[in-house]
């Protein structure tokens, strides 16, 4: 978990956007598929700017970090997981953070 606050949240490489709603456990959140079976997962974030469906670039934002009104208890607080066929994987051995 990553404490953030006012930042935007953007893609980690090319894709589609697979997912992207709001559940009461997880907050907003965005699911992007890429090219050879990886998955990139972005929760407790607010509001979305992407739907299911859409094509994103490598950098492209996805949505800010911050306060929701439905998501008030996870106040700059943002999650990044990276699947690959299925499985987590450590993202910190494919990406690099800044």
């Amino acid at each position: 978990i990553i404490p953030l606050s006012d930042k935007t949240i953007n893609a980690a490489n090319d894709g589609v956007v697979i997912l992207s709603t709001w559940t009461p456990t997880e907050g907003y959140l965005i699911y992007i598929l890429h090219s050879d079976n990886y998955i990139s997962v972005y929760k407790h974030y607010s509001p979305l700017a992407k739907r299911s469906g859409d094509k994103v670039k490598a950098g492209e934002v996805l949505g800010y970090t911050g306060v929701s009104k439905q998501n008030s208890s996870k106040q700059g607080v943002f999650k990044f997981e990276l699947w690959y066929n299925g499985t987590p994987v450590n993202p910190e051995n494919y990406l690099t953070f800044e």
